[in-house]
């Protein structure tokens, strides 16, 4: 047993992160950090307060000062499969996201995407003792979720998301939360009664499914592929949560968190300072800046996470790029703008403005040059 007063040691207690200053240099006060950020000074008695050093919740100063991706990427490689290490780090990045998704004006949603038995549900249920303020919309009505998500700026987790494509269901009213929720502003008009209310929709989502989703809001999601693990590879039973494991997890994340803010509102308010690749723009910039800005505040020589999650970023967009490039409907186009540019001096009108040809020749043009026959008869 050691006496708190008289040794530098990280306390858990409670849901609470306790520090108290060197014993050589004690004034009788412990200061307690709060999951909100706020610092309160505690008052101790002159005998102190015994602490066992045995204990799963007790952090020495050298565990404290851990590397938050690090961590939490070793918890989820004990339940979950992926195939890249970088997915292992985006996901640990997200959960501290959801800490600080106030600091950001856009954040982008974790769309979990899978065959049966890929490990959807569980990744999901390991998230959600870590995450902040999980709220589980699977089982929850939509007519309550909107007053949930504007009251507590909760984390979503959505499974089965594809069943939002079911028109004339309420689940359609949930899909008006995910759509404006992923920009800080993002509202939703509600009749309640006769009175037009509005609920702000702004806050971290986790969707999981199998099919595809939306396109806008599939846009709006940086997408994590799941599949069977091999069966050479070992995982372990999640069981539910462990507090005497997740909680100690959830304040490394915040004292660390705490610990970089003003770095990471320097990156906010200066993002060429992240050094981000130009390739990454427009929207993906909205969904990657602020996994980066994260990433980039817990790199060190030995893992630079900045880097590996830029070159992640890099190889997601390249292949989204490609399939839309291969897209039926733009190859079609495509097509057509290639027939109207070398015709255009054979138009079959007097306005110059408009071209006209006979349907059986562009349906001709497109059979001819599309590779993959996706318009072949259905011109």
């Amino acid at each position: 047993m050691k006496n708190l007063l008289t040794s530098s040691r990280y306390i858990i207690n409670n849901g609470k992160l306790l520090w108290q200053s060197d014993g050589n240099n004690n004034d009788g006060l412990s200061r307690c950090f709060t999951l909100d950020g706020k610092e309160e000074e505690l008052e101790t008695n002159s005998s102190g307060s015994d602490v066992d050093e045995t204990s799963e919740l007790c952090f020495n100063l050298k565990r404290s000062k851990l590397n938050p991706i690090t961590e939490l990427s070793a918890h989820l490689k004990h339940f979950i499969y992926l195939s890249e290490e970088e997915e292992y780090n985006l996901t640990s990045v997200f959960l501290l996201l959801s800490y600080c998704t106030d600091l950001f004006n856009r954040i982008p949603y974790m769309w979990i995407q899978g065959n049966k038995g890929s490990g959807k549900t569980t990744l999901m249920t390991v998230m959600k003792p870590l995450i902040a303020n999980p709220v589980w919309a699977s089982e929850t009505t939509a007519s309550p979720l909107f007053r949930i998500v504007d009251k507590m700026s909760p984390t979503l987790f959505l499974d089965e998301s594809e069943n939002l494509k079911k028109r004339g269901s309420s689940n359609n009213q949930i899909f008006q939360i995910l759509n404006s929720g992923y920009q800080k502003d993002g509202t939703v008009i509600r009749s309640v009664g006769t009175i037009p209310v509005t609920f702000r929709t702004y806050g971290l989502k986790i969707l999981a499914g199998i099919n595809p989703l939306f396109p806008t809001l599939e846009d709006r999601c940086i997408v994590l592929r799941l599949s069977q693990p091999p069966e050479t590879f070992n995982l372990g039973y999640f069981g539910g949560d462990n507090p005497e494991v997740s909680q100690p997890l959830v304040e490394l994340m915040h004292s660390s968190l705490r610990s970089k803010m003003s770095d990471l509102i320097q990156f906010i308010e200066n993002p060429t300072e992240l050094g981000i690749d130009n390739k990454v723009r427009l929207r993906e910039f909205d969904k990657w800046f602020p996994v980066l800005a994260i990433a980039k505040l817990f790199s060190t020589s030995r893992n630079n996470y900045f880097n590996r999650l830029q070159k992640y970023a890099l190889e997601q967009i390249g292949r989204k790029e490609e399939a839309e490039l291969t897209l039926p409907e733009n190859m079609c186009k495509g097509i057509l703008k290639d027939f109207l540019t070398d015709k255009a001096a054979r138009t079959k009108v007097d306005d110059p403005n408009f071209f006209f040809f006979r349907t059986e020749e562009i349906q001709g043009v497109i059979k001819t040059t599309d590779p993959h026959n996706s318009y072949r008869n259905n011109a």
